[in-house]
């Protein structure tokens, strides 16, 4: 359990009666209620690490989503890149947010969300969130190697409630919730609905629009009905729509020169240099002088540089070309029955979701337009469907359960990446380059050729997706799938559909009533099947194609259009494990687990496919209560062997993902409460992790080929070797850093901690006022498995950081109404939630961001009525 979750324990165990049992001079910690295991039990005697939140440490905190989540669980740590969520435990997660799979599985209200998108948007009303670390392959299955993550919400009530919450703050940030219960038809039938707003100005200042970006703006609906026909059977319909808008920008953090001089003050190079830089020999002196002391590039209306982009590390201010903007809309429907059988209780668990974004920015993060989405659209419908038949034998000795598991998934991408400096860079080649015999590099006699581009699109039937002409979204809008840009690009488009199928079972024996046994199986089928696009006139570029549309060589094997292809994977995954009573409020366990994450596609490629990744866990851990219940400690020490990882490979300036590697882990979990009866209404509570891990051997590329081992002869599998040669086989070096083994893993800091203080004061009237306090550390997290050493790749790396939040709460006696001061980010840390490195255009390595909110603070109002006071 995190520091918020232990608070929210005492919470949970104390409710309205707190202030009676803190007179009392009682201290209860542990007594939280989960289903981690598909069973209600206290917390502390799940043997297995679980972090848990009650509804009440969820509204103080404002953990409404797995970004809060990262600074009050241990060894998690999330990312999002373009929309799309990649969440971290224990360093198992995803690399790439698109065709990669998720490596901890989200649930809401028991039905698995597979898409990426979906899985950071906001969530409320919620009556709990259970955070499980390490694989749970047996009642959890296909994508939870790293864990899962539960959020369950308010249940509907058969006595009327409601609740109010407005909240204010800098940003002309605002959050609004109502909600109301109650009754439909006397007990038979209840329904709760529940609305949630919330919006924010933008946190940075684009300096080459002149505008204001990272704005938010969500609106969310949630109903659900409780049907009890009988006093054994019930049935649960949950409903819920999102529609969201934002627009976190990308912004350049280090952007190394490879060749070209191509930087953002000249960004097309030598075409960008005034006459007065340009080297000699250049130009003949009759095309100088036709400069006017200018470049090249102004002369010919080409890209210019724009403003120059500040440190984001230090300011938000930033400067980018393209706008940045992301539409999402999400619905989902789900159907639960429990029917209690007599010898047995059987639950189905009906599930439906279907996710939609589209977006348009640009990647690179710099003035000058390099890598533009314009616009990327993908969205994914998902059915579910899950039935439990679970029960006790054997004097209740033997507790089991069965089930089985069905998933379809459709889902869709495409994307049109313009490439205008990478193009015009190019395109001036072909256009200026002096004929053979000259005594000049160049020659401005023939002029800009500016129908390069339409001859390729000649020669090719090029399909792409609901694209523009460049620049972005105002002009000349294509015919979707069927005509091209006349500008440097690629186009891609993926469309999937995915099935799993899976059967499982877990017991535990009650060898005596201090020590149990438990053992679980899964086993699971997936396929799937793809029609792929890929179309590019920039590959050409790449490769020399004359402008006369010449020398195609057989489309170079990499442009493609409706290419198909399918695939059948399957798995075994399960748990066995023992756990002991050590003393009355001391438990011990040690287990093994074994956690499966499916094969895929990638989306930008026209054939292949990666296989499936397998993580086994070897773990134990205590759990324990000491002082008369004023001091809680959980521990958990495990070790991860990890095979066959998904992970992005660099050949020859193309990237894929590929079962390229191994690693193992050792780890360290302590999370501890303290609550001293000597003062009475004060709480410590924290927690640290610690991982030392390690990739196997492995000799990989880096996006710009700098360490030289992008062009090596790749196995027979298609995979890097696991030793680097001393050279390439055109001869050039092989540097120490394309050799990744004992690096660490992605998003898997060393060290990371939580502290928290707090103290509440209890008034003569039985109001009361909390003080909390929240300090959280992370060590440096890795965005790529070369840890910040391939060449100018060390700001690909987030260097640690402080998050530092506090919050004032009065809350009323009748616990009717709360009143809330807080501040969230206090220490204004600079961090981001995602590094990308790329070297496009192909003259620069461009590290670029997605930086998370600066300091935000504000004020909260709430009132409860009825049901929804707890």
């Amino acid at each position: 359990m995190g520091s918020a979750a232990l608070c929210a324990m005492v919470f949970a165990a104390n409710g309205p009666a707190r202030a009676a049992a803190a007179d009392a001079a009682t201290t209860t910690l542990g007594e939280l209620i989960v289903t981690a295991q598909k069973r209600s039990e206290n917390i502390q005697h799940t043997a297995i690490a679980v972090t848990a939140f009650s509804s009440k440490m969820i509204a103080q905190a404002g953990l409404t989503g797995t970004q809060n989540l990262q600074f009050n669980v241990p060894s998690l740590v999330f990312g999002e890149e373009s929309g799309f969520t990649l969440i971290g435990l224990r360093g198992i997660g995803s690399d790439i947010p698109v065709g990669g799979q998720a490596g901890v599985a989200s649930y809401l209200d028991g039905v698995y969300n597979g898409n990426a998108v979906a899985a950071a948007l906001p969530t409320f009303d919620l009556e709990r969130i259970e955070v499980l670390r390490g694989p749970q392959g047996t009642l959890y299955g296909r994508n939870a190697t790293g864990g899962v993550i539960n959020y369950i919400s308010t249940p509907p009530s058969f006595t009327p409630g409601g609740y109010g919450s407005v909240s204010y703050g800098n940003y002309d940030t605002t959050s609004d919730d109502v909600g109301i219960t109650g009754p439909l038809m006397g007990d038979k039938v209840a329904a709760r609905l529940n609305v949630h707003y919330g919006y924010h100005d933008g946190y940075r200042f684009n300096l080459a629009r002149q505008t204001y970006e990272d704005a938010d703006e969500v609106y969310s609906v949630r109903g659900s009905i409780l049907a009890k026909p009988t006093d054994n059977l019930s049935v649960t319909v949950h409903g819920d729509i999102t529609h969201d808008r934002s627009s976190q920008p990308y912004e350049n953090i280090t952007q190394g020169t490879v060749s070209g001089g191509v930087s953002p003050s000249f960004p097309l190079g030598v075409f960008s240099l005034p006459a007065a830089l340009l080297p000699p020999g250049t130009l003949s002196p009759s095309d100088l002088a036709s400069l006017n002391g200018g470049s090249i590039a102004s002369r010919f209306g080409l890209v210019q540089p724009g403003a120059p982009a500040p440190d984001p590390n230090n300011t938000t201010d930033f400067s980018a070309y393209q706008r940045t903007k992301f539409l999402i809309d999400s619905q989902g429907l789900n159907t639960t029955i429990d029917w209690n059988a007599g010898l047995a209780d059987v639950k189905s668990i009906t599930g439906y979701r279907y996710t939609h974004q589209l977006w348009v920015s640009d990647s690179a993060g710099l003035s000058t337009p390099e890598v533009d989405y314009d616009p990327g659209h993908t969205w994914a419908r998902q059915v579910t469907q899950e039935f439990d038949v679970s029960g006790k034998a054997f004097d209740s000795r033997f507790d089991w359960l069965v089930g089985a598991y069905y998933l379809h998934e459709d889902s869709y991408f495409d994307s049109t990446i313009y490439l205008p400096t990478a193009g015009e860079y190019a395109d001036a080649f072909h256009s200026f380059l002096a004929p053979p015999g000259s005594p000049y590099l160049f020659s401005l006699a023939n002029g800009y050729d500016t129908g390069y581009y339409s001859a390729i699109q000649d020669i090719y039937s090029t399909v792409v997706g609901q694209a523009y002409n460049f620049p972005t979204g105002n002009l000349n809008t294509l015919v979707p799938f069927q005509s091209i840009p006349n500008e440097a690009f690629l186009g891609f488009r993926d469309n999937q559909t995915s099935q799993s199928i899976a059967g499982f079972f877990q017991a535990t024996y009650k060898i005596t009533d201090a020590l149990r046994m438990t053992g679980g199986f899964r086993y699971t089928g997936d396929h799937t099947s793809v029609v792929r696009t890929l179309q590019s006139n920039y590959i050409n570029t790449l490769v020399g194609l004359a402008p006369d549309g010449s020398s195609v060589a057989g489309d170079f094997g990499i442009l493609c259009h409706e290419v198909t292809d399918s695939h059948t994977w399957s798995a075994p995954t399960g748990t066995v494990g023992l756990d002991y009573d050590a003393e009355p409020h001391v438990l011990t366990y040690g287990k093994v687990s074994w956690g499966y994450k499916s094969g895929g596609y990638n989306v930008a490629a026209c054939s292949g496919h990666y296989n499936p990744e397998y993580l086994t866990d070897y773990e134990g851990g205590m759990k324990a209560l000491f002082a008369d219940g004023q001091i809680l400690t959980n521990l958990a020490i495990y070790y991860y062997d990890y095979s066959n990882i998904q992970f992005t490979t660099y050949v020859a300036n193309a990237s894929a993902l590929k079962n390229a590697g191994t690693a193992t882990a050792f780890g360290v979990e302590l999370e501890y409460a303290v609550q001293p009866r000597t003062l009475p209404g004060f709480q410590l509570d924290g927690w640290v992790s610690y991982e030392d891990s390690h990739y196997g051997p492995g000799c990989f590329g880096d996006p710009a080929n700098l360490d030289g081992a992008a062009n090596i002869p790749q196995g027979a599998n298609g995979l890097p070797p696991p030793k680097c040669p001393a050279t390439d086989p055109s001869g050039v070096p092989v540097l120490a850093s394309a050799q990744i083994n004992g690096n660490a893993l992605i998003r898997a800091p060393r060290w990371k901690t939580q502290t928290s203080a707090q103290y509440t004061t209890h008034f003569g009237n039985g109001d009361t006022l909390m003080l909390r306090a929240e300090g959280t550390w992370s060590d440096k997290v890795y965005n790529d498995i070369f840890d910040g050493k391939a060449p100018l790749l060390g700001a690909d790396t987030q260097p640690p950081y402080w998050m530092l939040n506090a919050r004032l709460i009065w809350t009323s006696a009748d616990q009717k109404y709360e009143a809330e001061i807080f501040g969230n980010n206090i220490s204004n840390s600079f961090y981001t939630t995602n590094r990308v490195s790329f070297n496009t255009p192909s003259t620069v390595e461009n590290v670029s961001g997605q930086f998370a909110p600066p300091r935000t603070f504000g004020v909260r109002f709430t009132v409860k009525l009825g049901s929804a006071v707890r």
